[in-house]
């Protein structure tokens, strides 16, 4: 399979959890239970996941993560990105870098 055509799942992350996720100090990523993420996670499989650090250009691939494509959750989480009360999130697996 060339590059081309692998299924990427591609996130973007805000610098204090893009750094985190790099230093293996967050293992986990957490998308709001809405339509629009069920639509893309519920069912599917990807080869990789990509965390970008914001909105970099493609060939800047200093601000890329390469992790591998895990089994998700779906929880009940209180966190302070999502405000004061509990929400349903995607929980994804970002701690298996990919190796090639």
């Amino acid at each position: 399979m060339t590059n081309d055509s692998r299924r990427i799942l591609t996130l973007r992350l805000k610098g204090r959890y893009w750094h985190e996720v790099a230093s293996g100090e967050k293992t986990v990523e957490f998308r709001l239970a809405t339509e629009y993420w069920r639509k893309r996670l519920v069912g599917k499989h990807y080869e990789e996941i990509h965390l970008w650090l914001g909105y970099p250009s493609k060939s800047d691939t200093s601000k890329l993560l390469r992790r591998r494509w895990r089994l998700i959750a779906k929880e009940t989480i209180q966190h302070d990105e999502f405000g004061p009360d509990p929400v349903e999130v995607f929980c994804i697996d970002v701690a298996q870098p990919v190796t090639s």
